[in-house]
């Protein structure tokens, strides 16, 4: 839901006009676009308003519509499914409890 609030990029567009001019993004470890299926009315409305995440039916690649909505930054990806990788916790690989933390630097 944070791709189609985009709230990545409104966040990008405060700090900038707060004043910011050098904003460099990173996406950590997340579930890639093979992995991540979604029912078939959340990927096509996801589709329709970035195009960029399509992946095979009904699967989303978040970091391209992330940098769809990011472009005029600079934003790197740390390129490691969390679903495939087993030194992640996973919902869609394990539905076990399991915790993650996200951190954000300003």
């Amino acid at each position: 839901k944070g791709l189609l609030n985009e709230v990545a990029a409104k966040t990008v567009t405060k700090m900038k006009s707060l004043g910011a001019d050098k904003i460099y993004g990173l996406a950590g470890p997340h579930i890639c676009g093979n992995c991540y299926e979604v029912g078939t009315q959340m990927a096509e409305e996801i589709y329709r308003t970035h195009p960029a995440t399509k992946g095979k039916k009904d699967h989303l690649n978040l970091f391209s519509g992330l940098k769809e909505q990011l472009q005029d930054i600079t934003l790197e990806n740390i390129d490691i499914c969390t679903k495939e990788n087993i030194h992640y916790f996973s919902y869609r690989a394990a539905a076990e409890a399991g915790r993650q933390v996200g951190v954000i630097s300003l």
